[in-house]
């Protein structure tokens, strides 16, 4: 490979020998150490190839042999130049071609988001935007890990991001968690409080007062368990001692979930007629060629994007585009009662599954199953004992009930 590489840069020749004594040639040649390679008949002449500067030195191997040579092809770097020497506005442009890919690599033409579910990519295509990945932005001067804890603290539901440049291509990698969670450093006085209304279920406390009980009903924002401390010998002499409250209390609580499902829908035959309107996308705007109006009723749209590239990580500003306009019949179609009640049933228990919490315990799950205006509809009310409660801030630690010595300089 790299001998190929140094005989193109160098150059080379390939030759033709009209010869009776052609083997003696070959051997001359090699004797004077002249490096001779490719040699081959072809319709019984024979060809090989040679350095420019050892076709120089083939003149006295050709004489003695009595051969004539011709040559039959130029080859490598130095007949291209030559070639295009007298050509300068060519060559001028090539510069120039050259000179602008070189400078459009020092920007950002494709930014892909991935791992994102609750978030919109709209949501983080502004942010990014605003802190210089977009495309069309100069990418020089850009702190990918400083960008990656900017985007962290815009959208607090992020536990991880990752940036990575490569090329003209700006890959961003996140990690969503399910809910933000309440924190409280546990080194600051704080009460468990309900994060959700429920009947209380169980109170486990290692630290704090507990002021519920279960049986009891509570609503969101009430203290379960006090992070107040009362030492004293009635509840109108005591001592008041703040800590970090820490348990878990659990509480029963319904949900309702109501699945619609169809009985009568509708499905695409399609007829293989297909009409495509293309063009290309410049700098992030589309050009038709081609736009015109769909000449089918009922048809669907996709759009296929193929973007010029030199490589995975160097995506050009150019891309070109094709819109399918796929022609089909509407049919209607019935399912049957006990397919639509299957159908239904398979959504909730995905839905279950994805919006209950991980540690929550179904007791019961009790459906309903109706027809409506020729839709079915499940409304199932679901009892499960969950976490419900959530440290916060005790702020004012002043405030509550008089200590003993406060008592006696009142009365």
């Amino acid at each position: 490979m790299f001998l190929r590489l140094y005989l193109f840069l160098r150059g080379y020749l390939t030759l033709e020998v009209k010869s009776a004594q052609t083997a003696r040639f070959i051997n001359l040649a090699a004797n004077k150490g002249i490096y001779i390679w490719n040699v081959c008949q072809i319709d019984g002449r024979t060809y090989f190839c040679v350095s420019i500067k050892a076709f120089r030195l083939l003149r006295i191997p050709a004489k003695k042999s009595g051969s004539r040579l011709k040559i039959a092809k130029k080859s490598g770097l130095p007949f291209i130049l030559h070639r295009y020497t007298k050509r300068k506005a060519y060559l001028l442009g090539i510069a120039l071609f050259a000179a602008m890919l070189l400078y459009l690599t020092s920007f950002i033409w494709l930014v892909t988001i991935d791992g994102n579910d609750i978030i919109e990519d709209a949501e983080l295509q502004a942010r990014l935007r605003g802190l210089g990945v977009a495309p069309g932005l100069h990418k020089r001067g850009l702190d990918a890990r400083e960008i990656e804890e900017e985007l962290m603290a815009a959208f607090p539901n992020l536990s991880f991001a990752n940036l990575q440049i490569r090329g003209t291509r700006a890959a961003v990698s996140v990690v969503e968690t399910i809910r933000p969670q309440a924190h409280v450093d546990p080194g600051i006085p704080s009460d468990i409080i309900a994060a959700r209304d429920g009947i209380i279920v169980e109170v486990a406390t290692t630290a704090g007062r507990p002021l519920v009980r279960p049986g009891d009903v509570v609503s969101a924002g009430d203290v379960l368990v006090s992070g107040e401390l009362r030492v004293g010998v009635d509840d109108y002499s005591y001592q008041s001692y703040f800590v970090h409250a820490e348990g878990r209390v659990t509480a029963r609580r319904y949900h309702e979930h109501i699945i619609h499902i169809p009985l009568t829908y509708t499905v695409k035959n399609f007829t293989g007629n297909v009409m495509r309107n293309y063009g290309i996308i410049l700098f992030e705007q589309k050009v038709y060629l081609r736009n015109a109006a769909s000449p089918f009723t009922n048809y669907e749209m996709t759009t296929e994007i193929n973007r010029m590239s030199f490589g995975a990580d160097y995506p050009l500003p150019v891309a070109y585009f094709t819109e399918s306009f796929r022609e089909f019949v509407p049919t209607e179609t019935r399912r049957s009662f006990e397919e639509a009640e299957i159908m239904g049933r398979t959504v909730l228990d995905s839905r279950l599954m994805r919006e209950l919490p991980e540690d929550s315990q179904v007791l019961a799950i009790d459906i309903a199953v109706e027809e409506v205006n020729d839709v079915l509809v499940i409304t199932a009310h679901v009892a499960v004992v969950e976490a419900i409660g959530e440290n916060r801030e005790i702020e004012d630690k002043d405030l509550g009930s008089p200590s003993s010595s406060e008592l006696e300089s009142d009365t």
